[in-house]
């Protein structure tokens, strides 16, 4: 009688084993991913939010802190900055429905299409870019760049004082740069921080002024047509032509 009963052990303890291996060998089951973005990717939402800043009072930002500007070209809800401006200038994209933090109307805020289909933020009608130059929260060296781009107030006016009711950028000197003959003339000249410099394009083919850094460019210049920027920091900008880029100058700016 033991032989039976050993056998039927054997067989027990293979069954045992055999199932546990299956087990063991059970492929894991793949993780699901998440459904929200991490730091690093797009949000949903785009908040803007107002801070107090030491020169303009209360303006607003973007979740980052960084300062948001509105553009005087652009018309009710529709942006006309794209190509290199957009590339200086970002918009402030959504894909969501944006939402505001305190001291932001929230009736004021909105979206408009842009051509590329992207939903850009608005705020009283005004389409909302950072500035490209802005490196830090509370950077505001886009503040009045040629005369069109401005700070925004938690109304959503554009900002041209600052907070004491002075005057928001010291008045400029002009300087001036002529085009001709296929060259910036003088190509290389030294301004101060606060002056104007204009270009005036004296050729029949069009030119451009094109910061190596992207922080200023001019759409195609015709014959008369003009092109001004006011420099607000001190540094040594280069650029050149975009359709002749054997055409270079260099601008330095000092105190």
């Amino acid at each position: 009688m033991k032989r039976p009963i050993l056998l039927l052990a054997s067989l027990s303890l293979m069954i045992l084993l055999a199932a546990c291996s299956a087990y063991g060998n059970t492929p894991a089951q793949p993780t699901t991913a998440a459904t929200q973005a991490g730091p690093s990717g797009s949000l949903d939402v785009i908040t803007v939010n107002v801070v107090d800043n030491p020169t303009f009072g209360k303006i607003l930002v973007n979740s980052q802190g960084m300062t948001l500007y509105l553009y005087t070209k652009d018309t009710l809800n529709t942006s006309n900055c794209y190509d290199q401006c957009a590339a200086n200038w970002p918009p402030l994209i959504v894909t969501g429905t944006p939402t505001g933090g305190a001291d932001i109307d929230s009736t004021k805020l909105g979206t408009t299409k842009r051509t590329d289909g992207t939903l850009q933020v608005t705020y009283n009608g005004w389409p909302l870019y950072t500035y490209i130059s802005d490196q830090a929260p509370g950077d505001t060296t886009g503040q009045n760049v040629g005369s069109v781009w401005f700070v925004i107030s938690p109304a959503g006016e554009q900002i041209s004082e600052n907070s004491t009711g002075g005057a928001a950028v010291v008045e400029s000197k002009s300087q001036s740069i002529s085009i001709s003959g296929f060259a910036f003339s003088p190509a290389d000249l030294t301004v101060h921080v606060g002056d104007t410099i204009t270009w005036t394009n004296a050729d029949t083919a069009p030119h451009t002024i094109t910061a190596d850094d992207g922080s200023f460019a001019s759409e195609d210049l015709n014959k008369g047509g003009t092109f001004s920027f006011t420099f607000s920091k001190e540094g040594v900008y280069s650029y050149f032509c975009a359709n002749h880029a054997s055409m270079k100058g260099t601008i330095t700016v000092v105190p």
